[in-house]
């Protein structure tokens, strides 16, 4: 009887710590432990997002850096920049030499176009009717264009235009043109003052300047800005123009009678065709 007893106290013994440990083991994990793991997961999450954060600024800054680093190069080298492909876009080239101008020029496509030069007998409004010296250039192309007024010679001078086709390996094709131009219609390119009997339409500069000098000065319009500059396709752009000027009896510049001296160089669309290329 008391070894009966004795079995089933163990019995009740062993099934009281089995329900004790089955319970244990369904328990809940208590709310300390669940905070412990959603605290790691919301800092690997904070580190993750910060991490990329920082590696997309970083990118930014190197494409700043990178598209100034572009423009510096652009400036430094006299580069056009993209710009709106359906407008003309110059860009003032540096040239330390008298009597020549070059700008690049970067052309809408579907159209021809012409650089033109006329020197003397300017109309004193407007561009001439037709130009003495002109260079045709196809649409869709980017030109280093180089025009000179130079002496060619006794008693003669010559206007040169040349267009260069610019690609990305250099300079493809050349289109150029040279026209000679009678002495006194560049007069003003040999002298700072005005010469008699040398310098035509002498009559025009009657009045002296207050030191009693017979001189003359230009009224310059044009690309004259180190910046690129767009233009509309549809109308002619000044590229450089240079007028003589006169003084009036009160020793104030006044503009000469027309035909007006002086220089106009200027681009437009072309009716014709390009012209074959000469290289």
């Amino acid at each position: 009887m008391t070894q009966q007893r004795a079995c089933g106290r163990l019995l009740a013994m062993s099934q009281s710590t089995q329900t004790k440990r089955h319970e244990n083991e369904i328990a809940p994990v208590s709310p300390a432990r669940w905070r412990l793991r959603f605290s790691i997961l919301s800092l690997m999450l904070l580190l993750a997002v910060v991490g990329l954060a920082i590696s997309n600024w970083q990118i930014s800054q190197k494409l700043i850096e990178a598209k100034e680093e572009v423009a510096q190069l652009r400036r430094t080298h006299h580069l056009l920049a993209p710009a709106d492909p359906a407008k003309i876009q110059v860009l003032l080239q540096e040239t330390n030499l008298a009597g020549e101008w070059q700008w690049r020029i970067a052309l809408p496509a579907g159209d021809s176009y012409e650089v033109a030069c006329q020197v003397g007998s300017m109309p004193q409004q407007g561009f001439p009717s037709q130009a003495q010296n002109c260079v045709s250039l196809p649409g869709g192309e980017e030109f280093l264009v180089t025009v000179r007024l130079q002496h060619a010679g006794e008693q003669k001078w010559e206007t040169t235009i040349v267009g260069t086709l610019i690609h990305e390996m250099g300079f493809a094709f050349r289109r150029n043109r040279s026209l000679p131009i009678p002495d006194e219609d560049a007069w003003w390119m040999q002298y700072d003052r005005v010469q008699f009997p040398l310098a035509p339409r002498g009559e025009l500069f009657k009045h002296p300047n207050q030191f009693g000098d017979r001189v003359f000065y230009f009224k310059n319009k044009g690309v004259f800005d180190v910046e690129q500059i767009s233009f509309p396709s549809d109308k002619p752009v000044v590229l450089f123009e240079q007028r003589v000027l006169d003084y009036d009896e009160k020793g104030n510049p006044t503009e000469a009678k027309n035909p007006s001296d002086g220089m106009m160089i200027w681009l437009q669309r072309s009716e014709e065709e390009p012209e074959n290329d000469r290289r």
